[in-house]
Order: C-alpha cells, then sequence, then structure tokens
C-alpha cells in the first residue's frame, strides 16, 4: 500500500516538486518510491535469496530487457512516466541481483570497507554536498559535465572522510565512557 501511495504521489505531483523546468529532483517524495522499493527488498531479503540464488542468467536478463526498454523509450517513445517506472524496476533489479549473487565487483575490500560506514555515508552525505556548494567549490570548472564529476567526486570522498573520522571520534568517546562505567 505503500509504495502505491508513493507511486501515485510521485505521478500526481511530480512536475509540482521539479525546480525551474529543471529534471533535478528535489524533494523527498519524488525519491521515496525507491526508498519504499529498497525497504521492501530488504524486508524480504531472505526469500528472494533463497528464490534466485541461482537464477542469475534470469536476474541479468531482466535487468538487460528492463535497460533495453528504457533506452529505447528514451530514444524513441519520450514517455516520461515510463522511465520513471523503468528507473524503479531497474534500482530494483540491482538490489535484488546485488543480494542474491556473489561476484568480485560487490565482494571485495574496497566495497567492504565502505559498507562499514553505510549508515554514516547515508545520513551524511546531502551535508557535505551542501557544505560544497555553499562553498561553491562545483563552480571551479566551468564545463558542466566536468563540474557534475568534481562535485560527485568531492561529495564521496568528503562523505567518506567524514564518516571515518566520525566513526573513530565516537568509538573512542565510547570507549572512554564504558572504561568509566565500568570502573
Amino acid at each position: 500500500m505503500t509504495l502505491a501511495v508513493c507511486l501515485i504521489i510521485r505521478f500526481a505531483c511530480g512536475e509540482y516538486f521539479v525546480n525551474d523546468g529543471s529534471t533535478v529532483m528535489v524533494n523527498v517524495l519524488l525519491w521515496s518510491t525507491q526508498f519504499v522499493t529498497g525497504g521492501l527488498i530488504f524486508l524480504y531479503k531472505d526469500m528472494l535469496v533463497e528464490k534466485l540464488h541461482h537464477k542469475k542468467i534470469l536476474q541479468i536478463s531482466a535487468l538487460l530487457i528492463l535497460v533495453a526498454a528504457g533506452i529505447i523509450n528514451g530514444v524513441y517513445l519520450h514517455f516520461d512516466e515510463m522511465d520513471k517506472i523503468l528507473l524503479l524496476l531497474i534500482f530494483g533489479m540491482l538490489i535484488i541481483y546485488a543480494i542474491s549473487n556473489h561476484s568480485f565487483l560487490l565482494e571485495n575490500r574496497a566495497v567492504m570497507f565502505v559498507g562499514r560506514y553505510c549508515l554514516e555515508i547515508y545520513l551524511s552525505h546531502m551535508v557535505i554536498f551542501r557544505l560544497i556548494e555553499k562553498l561553491s567549490l562545483h563552480q571551479m570548472i566551468n564545463n558542466q559535465a566536468g563540474a557534475f564529476v568534481f562535485t560527485y567526486i568531492l561529495t564521496v570522498v568528503g562523505t567518506l572522510a567524514f564518516s571515518v573520522a566520525v566513526n573513530y571520534v565516537l568509538e573512542r568517546i565510547g570507549k572512554v565512557f564504558n572504561e568509566r562505567i565500568n570502573a
């Protein structure tokens, strides 16, 4: 039911929340469909892993069909609503594939390191992005594509550094409190 409500809000109010004709989605309501879909996948992850663990070809085929449909829609059909549904389905399929299959791409040292701080990254990434925006660091490069890549890299590196530092400080504070409480 929640996903249905989110889809209704997305389609009914999507244009209202678009900022001055740009395609930047500036309201969390527009991303609520992805949020709820991720929550549903997490809620049923054990069942999904059990049913889809040995069906890698089926998952990749479904994902390729969805991506092809998105490309066809983007190049020839131009249905905005279909793009929104396809994006949601592709997002869902990528998450399901990631949790139900083992691969070197998703299970390596770098991914495991980032995974340790994923909650902190999730909670702080918009703060770091807004800080970069307020400091006008995104305007250092005149090329729009270059500025996007530069801002993305700064946000990822800044968020990861912030998350590791905060986690380290909080662990140290926790140890001090534990020592004082247990003493």
